[in-house]
């Protein structure tokens, strides 16, 4: 009797890495393929996925929106020979696009989720220094779970409501400059996205958006 053929051994490593500069312009899908680039320069023993176009085994957390900074991105990478999570880390040292860098490397169990469709997520929103006013607006426009906005894309419209997907806002001064920090949920159903709500507060704003100074995933909440 055969002995049914084993699975190949394999090593799931969860690397967590910042963008800001000119790296938060570069879209998702070029995004995957640098990352790549990177794991194969590595000289990791990267695992391979099945099939005729083979690459390096890995799995990405939920997409950046473009122009947005990030302190809480990850990808999962698969080895197939286990390597200390600091050795994972140091060898994508000076591989990555301006602007991306390494914070760390972690062990994790090969079959643990990525993260829940139904997450919470914090992000801050920094202030030029005297726009009060600005962030008055801001706080009021996220502080409504009635606020209906709509966004069009070419010839459709359609309308959210921010209902349930702002949890929290707290004022919060950072390196000097004054902001909110806004935890979000994510996932459930008929809440609109981060991206879709900033950019209905951006159209609200108006000129006034040139006060806010950016957007910044800061991490993913348990």
């Amino acid at each position: 009797m055969t002995t049914p053929a084993q699975p190949p051994l394999e090593f799931r490593y969860r690397i967590h890495y910042t963008r800001h500069g000119a790296s938060i312009y570069q879209a998702h899908l070029d995004l995957m393929e640098a990352l790549l680039r990177a794991v194969r320069r590595s000289g990791l023993p990267y695992a391979l996925t099945q099939g005729c176009h083979t690459r390096p085994k890995t799995s990405f957390g939920p997409p950046l929106p473009l122009g947005q900074a990030s302190r809480c991105e990850f990808f999962d990478l698969y080895l197939s020979a286990s390597r200390e999570p600091e050795a994972v880390a140091a060898a994508f040292s000076g591989l990555l696009p301006e602007g991306m860098n390494i914070l760390r490397a972690e062990s994790v169990a090969l079959k643990a989720p990525m993260l829940s469709g139904d997450h919470r997520v914090r992000y801050r929103l920094p202030f030029t220094a005297g726009a009060a006013d600005t962030t008055a607006r801001v706080r009021a426009f996220l502080s409504d779970p009635e606020r209906a906005f709509i966004l069009r894309r070419g010839s459709e419209a359609r309308q959210y409501v921010i209902g349930s997907a702002v949890l929290a806002i707290r004022e919060e001064e950072e390196n000097g400059l004054p902001g909110l920090t806004v935890d979000f949920s994510q996932g459930g159903k008929g809440q609109p996205s981060v991206s879709k709500i900033i950019t209905a507060l951006a159209e609200e704003l108006g000129p006034e958006r040139e006060a806010l100074l950016g957007v910044e995933r800061i991490c993913f909440l348990e």
